[in-house]
């Protein structure tokens, strides 16, 4: 479930559709964990159409958490309008 931005009366929006993201090779090598958190503003048919980073452990991730973001749809508000959400990407390496 993602929050919405501070300022928004809008409530938290369910993920219908996530995808994983790629883990950064750099990032990996380094062994480098952390998360990210993501600003994404949602379109009233639920697609992200723009993100940006918040918070972030290390700039090594940020890339791969907004492409990520990008990627995934939620279940528009009711009644559907466009709102921006918060949304935290956690990276672990296994």
């Amino acid at each position: 479930m993602a929050r919405p931005t501070h300022g928004s009366t809008i409530e938290p929006l369910e993920v219908e559709r996530q995808t994983r993201p790629d883990y950064p090779n750099a990032a990996r090598k380094q062994k480098v964990e952390g998360k990210v958190m993501v600003a994404a503003l949602v379109c009233e048919h639920g697609y992200v159409v723009e993100a940006r980073v918040k918070e972030s452990d290390s700039p090594l991730l940020e890339l791969a958490a907004l492409e990520a973001v990008s990627r995934w749809h939620f279940r528009p508000s009711a009644p559907p309008a466009p709102c921006w959400v918060e949304t935290p990407v956690t990276f672990q390496l296994h």
